[in-house]
């Protein structure tokens, strides 16, 4: 049997590793030691108004990702959804979202971080299925913030090529 506690903890180190290398600043787990209602990561020694809600699941989103093989940028439902390595492309450039159909279990996590961010943050989801890439979510009306947010990491990593 899979104990969903440790499969959570491994889960947000690998996502602290993944933002890392996307961000080029380190992220550490909160470990929820802070209480109820924090974020599951976030940066060290740098302040970036998200809210990280983190989420592994073992199956289930296998469309995401494929749907994400054809196009980079999805609007599903309220949200937008991209790989959290073509994030460095979608800041300050003009690609519009392809529409997909929505994402119930991605809607219901983003639902989580905006209850638990409190509106002091941006809520923003990672999440990614089993043997899948990380993807990234966050509501569409956020999205500026959202870039603004990430525009603040100077050593942002762009993609090669």
């Amino acid at each position: 049997m899979i104990n969903s506690r440790e499969k959570g903890k491994r889960g947000e180190r690998e996502a602290c590793e993944a933002l890392q290398h996307v961000t080029g600043i380190p992220w550490m787990r909160t470990a929820q030691a802070s209480g109820k209602h924090t974020a599951d990561v976030m940066p060290v020694d740098f302040t970036l108004h998200l809210h990280v809600e983190v989420k592994r699941c073992k199956r289930g989103m296998a469309w995401v990702e494929l749907r994400l093989n054809r196009e980079p940028f999805l609007m599903m439902g309220d949200l937008f959804v991209s790989r959290l390595a073509t994030l460095p492309r979608l800041i300050d450039c003009t690609m519009l979202a392809t529409k997909g159909k929505r994402a119930r279990k991605v809607e219901g996590w983003m639902r989580q971080a905006v209850r638990d961010c409190k509106y002091i943050a941006v809520p923003i989801v990672l999440f990614r299925q089993d043997d899948c890439e990380w993807c990234i979510a966050w509501d569409m009306k956020d999205d500026d913030r959202v870039m603004q947010e990430f525009r603040k990491c100077a050593a942002f990593v762009t993609p090669e090529g």
